[in-house]
């Protein structure tokens, strides 16, 4: 249950919502794209996408993956890490092979 600042519980989500995106001045908003919010937002977070389905009630991870938009900088940081972890693995076994690690 939603309660108000005084306590009072919310007794109807929609009356409220609508009352709110008019005092907002916002007209093309659609209530679906909240799920694609709260999708976009777990994702971006590092939430695991079997994980993500189960949230959402979806039977496949297909219908998951049409919701899990990433932003772009999300998707270099992605890169930037496998980036990192490839470097990390070369420096690794160039100390291992230096002739002062086995000299």
């Amino acid at each position: 249950m939603l309660y108000d600042p005084s306590g009072r519980p919310y007794n109807n989500v929609k009356r409220r919502l609508k009352k709110a995106l008019r005092n907002a001045r916002i007209d093309d908003f659609k209530f679906h794209a909240l799920r694609h919010a709260f999708v976009s937002h777990l994702v971006m977070a590092g939430a695991h996408l079997n994980t993500v389905k189960d949230l959402l009630g979806h039977k496949d991870i297909e219908m998951t993956l049409r919701y899990a938009h990433l932003a772009p900088a999300h998707e270099l940081r992605a890169v930037e890490i496998l980036d990192k972890v490839t470097n990390d693995k070369v420096s690794s076994s160039r100390l291992l092979h230096s002739p002062a690690v086995n000299g």
